[in-house]
């Protein structure tokens, strides 16, 4: 089931005694909906944002490139760690020549954003409950 907030383990412990067990895996799931909707409608607002590739310019089959990895939740929906790239450069690019993108992202972002970025990639944090909802509600325009 992933890892266990060490504050909420006497919740956990008590939903699981309880038979909650079903519950769990239904809150999981319900998690895993929401980040995928948020995760959808990021992207949407990355490449409209970009509107074309902002490496080579080309304008189909676009995809939304983070900076920092999807993994480090705190800067997965932050728009400056997101640009819009063709599957080519993100794959040969952004994947395939990290020191040359690194280099291409300091440009782009400026010293003072690229480095703020940078720390807030570093800082952990547990995410509130309704962390994805909030997220989904500031896409939707709401």
């Amino acid at each position: 089931m992933g890892r266990c907030n060490e504050k909420r383990l006497p919740e956990y412990i008590e939903i699981v005694q309880k038979g909650g067990a079903k519950l769990m895996s239904k809150i999981a799931k319900k998690k895993k909906t929401l980040r995928t909707k948020a995760d959808r409608l990021f992207s949407i607002y990355i490449r409209n944002r970009d509107k074309f590739c902002v490496r080579c310019g080309k304008a189909e089959n676009l995809q939304c490139a983070h900076i920092i990895s999807r993994a480090v939740l705190v800067t997965r929906y932050d728009g400056d760690n997101a640009l819009t790239l063709c599957p080519n450069c993100h794959i040969n690019f952004a994947h395939k020549n990290p020191l040359l993108f690194s280099e291409f992202i300091h440009k782009r972002l400026g010293e003072k954003k690229y480095r703020e970025l940078i720390e807030k990639g570093k800082r952990i944090g547990n995410l509130k409950p309704d962390f994805y909802e909030e997220v989904i509600n500031k896409l939707n325009g709401e």
